[in-house]
């Protein structure tokens, strides 16, 4: 299995030839068996990081890894003054070997590298005509993850999002409210007028 990483272009042969050293390249820390582990930090989708996927002044790395000798975590839940005091509670109990971690279950599903990579590992990753990734983001895949459970638990749950959404724009002035004579429905529309919405009460 492939997880991605970036590096500046300054350090690409450099990489490309001694290999990620943990002690140069880590910035994350965790917690396993209750020992506080130093871990570089790579991704599942090369677009997880938009910001370097965009930068030409870095060049992603594809790392051929073993999904049973990797980490994953939740990145939302990191916060390094959290570890300054001993703990990250959140962060530590998303920690999940990689092989067991369902894609959509994390919004930004963080790889851990507990050690050294060895440049035997890896290859530089041409973002446009490289091999394609499954899907755009983990973020985008977490959200419609998020939804279709939803949609599970609710009824009508589309709707119901589609209803606060509506009513949150009233709430600021920008849609206008009416209710239907039998008040089954609420119609929204927009001040210019231009946009009108029917939707059953919640």
């Amino acid at each position: 299995m492939d997880v991605f990483f970036y590096v500046n272009k300054k350090d690409k042969d450099r990489v490309l030839e001694c290999g990620l050293k943990l002690s140069e390249w880590a910035e994350r820390k965790v917690f396993i068996s209750g020992i506080q582990h130093l871990c570089i930090r790579a991704f599942l989708n090369p677009r997880d990081d938009m910001d370097k996927f965009n930068d030409e002044n870095y060049v992603p790395i594809k790392i051929r890894v073993n999904p049973s000798a990797v980490l994953v975590a939740e990145g939302v839940f990191y916060d390094d003054s959290f570890f300054d005091r001993g703990k990250n509670d959140l962060y530590n109990s998303s920690v999940m070997p990689l092989e067991k971690y369902v894609f959509g279950m994390y919004r930004k599903p963080e790889c851990l590298l507990t050690g050294t990579v060895g440049e035997r590992f890896f290859e530089v990753m041409d973002r446009f005509i490289d091999v394609p990734v499954l899907y755009n983001s983990s973020e985008e895949l977490y959200i419609s993850s998020q939804l279709e459970k939803g949609k599970e638990l609710y009824t009508n749950f589309e709707e119901r999002l589609l209803y606060i959404y509506y009513s949150r724009l009233a709430d600021k002035g920008l849609y206008k409210v009416y209710n239907t004579v039998d008040s089954e429905y609420t119609i929204f529309e927009s001040e210019n007028g231009k946009h009108i919405v029917s939707l059953r009460k919640m």
